[in-house]
């Protein structure tokens, strides 16, 4: 997007799972896993597209996820990979050559066996797509060996790959699917992984089914799974709340209290990697002076956005984007973790601005805690004279906006791997 990005803190996901009233608890529960039925999640926005190579987007990611196979996946471990569709993977001495097998019994949702040639079309794709192909600017060529076999030859050392190659949007397609559709997987199918698409309207759903030929086996245990994007906050607790729907991905903090008193839901809450940032686009001004950015930067108090706005259930970040319960954590990088108005200012007269200017920060509407946010940022940026005008934007125009350059700043989050 080129933007300067200023971390301001990492959430926490918070997950709601209701439960009939003839049903345990998911928290009190620990028998074996029961095959069978069918989950309702209810999600913030819905997805702009189903094509793994094209989104940026969290709504869409959160829909294809389900959809499709990596040859690498996450996990238990955070920060780990293991293998997922690939049975095999050797590496050269010298770090230039990844050789993979295949597993055989990978079976994409047509029923076609998942081949080298499709592994070698997709990473092609990605490239192709622009939107990760830096993810395998190392990547020299790609050689098919046999349908199983196939090699990854590097023109340099990449410690990175295995990761890049567990990100879930770097998913193996299949090429005959893709052809089919004229090049689009924007409204299509074609993956492998543990649901396979049933039906989409959009705004309204979209119904997964059980891919009974996927390749982990006895998984998964669901039959099917059905995504239902309610925007309104209140709507959405008041679903899950009337077992309207099973699960809620994104709880707003507010509402945590009323629902840990309501009988037959779990409200639980684990470490994300979900961060939120102010973005500047460095190619206009007055954001292309450092000067301007760092001021910025002071005028912020994260603590108090933190405290407000989360509810004080995020960490602020003061050792750059990686959250503290990464092992390349860096404590007390940050060279604006306090706020300094007065040292704000005087960035801004050495840049040529000392009376301030005015500017608009884009965000996306269906994210009520980032509008308020940006309120926030708005009345504190406010104390160094900067006039910023909030335009909150419909999800689709927001993020091809922040895609195209199309602002000047914004507020919104990342998910981070």
């Amino acid at each position: 997007m080129r933007t300067f990005v200023f971390i301001i803190f990492v959430a926490t996901w918070t997950l709601l799972t209701g439960c009939g009233d003839s049903q345990p608890a998911a928290a009190d529960y620990d028998g074996p896993p029961k095959r069978g039925g069918e989950l309702i999640v209810a999600t913030q926005a819905d997805g702009r597209s189903l094509d793994p190579h094209k989104v940026t987007d969290a709504a869409s990611m959160r829909l294809i996820e389900n959809m499709y196979s990596t040859l690498m996946r996450y996990s238990g471990e955070y920060g780990e990979v293991e293998m997922d569709l690939v049975s095999t993977m050797n590496v050269s001495d010298d770090g230039l050559t990844y050789t993979f097998t295949l597993r055989p019994d990978a079976r994409f949702h047509s029923g076609r066996a998942v081949e080298a040639q499709d592994v070698k079309y997709s990473i092609e794709r990605i490239i192709d797509q622009k939107v990760r192909a830096d993810q395998f600017a190392d990547i020299q060529r790609i050689a098919v060996i046999d349908p199983l076999t196939f090699k990854l030859m590097l023109s340099r050392p990449s410690a990175a790959l295995p990761t890049f190659l567990a990100y879930p949007m770097n998913a193996i397609v299949d090429q005959q699917v893709v052809d089919q559709h004229g090049g689009s997987l924007d409204a299509a199918d074609g993956g492998s992984g543990p649901f396979k698409l049933i039906e989409w309207r959009k705004d309204r759903y979209l119904k997964l089914a059980r891919h009974d030929q996927y390749h982990v086996d006895g998984r998964p245990y669901l039959d099917a799974i059905t995504f239902r994007p309610i925007s309104d906050e209140t709507a959405r607790t008041t679903a899950l709340r009337t077992r309207e729907v099973d699960l809620i991905l994104d709880l707003p903090l507010k509402d945590v209290p009323t629902i840990q008193r309501a009988g037959g839901i779990v409200v639980q809450s684990v470490p994300g990697t979900f961060w939120e940032y102010i973005g500047m686009n460095t190619k206009a001004r007055p954001f292309d002076d450092v000067r301007v950015r760092q001021a910025v930067a002071m005028a912020i108090d994260r603590t108090v956005l933190n405290k407000i706005i989360k509810f004080g259930a995020a960490t602020v970040l003061d050792g750059g984007h990686i959250p503290p319960n990464h092992w390349a954590y860096a404590a007390e990088l940050h060279p604006y973790a306090q706020r300094d108005v007065q040292g704000a200012k005087k960035l801004l007269a050495e840049a040529g601005f000392g009376d301030g200017f005015q500017t608009v920060m884009k965000v996306g509407s269906a994210f009520a805690y980032q509008v308020d946010a940006a309120q926030m940022v708005k009345q504190q940026l406010s104390d160094i004279g900067i006039d910023v005008e909030l335009r909150p934007l419909e999800s689709g125009l927001f993020f091809d906006a922040l895609g195209k350059s199309d602002f000047e700043m914004t507020l919104v989050g990342w998910v981070g791997f």
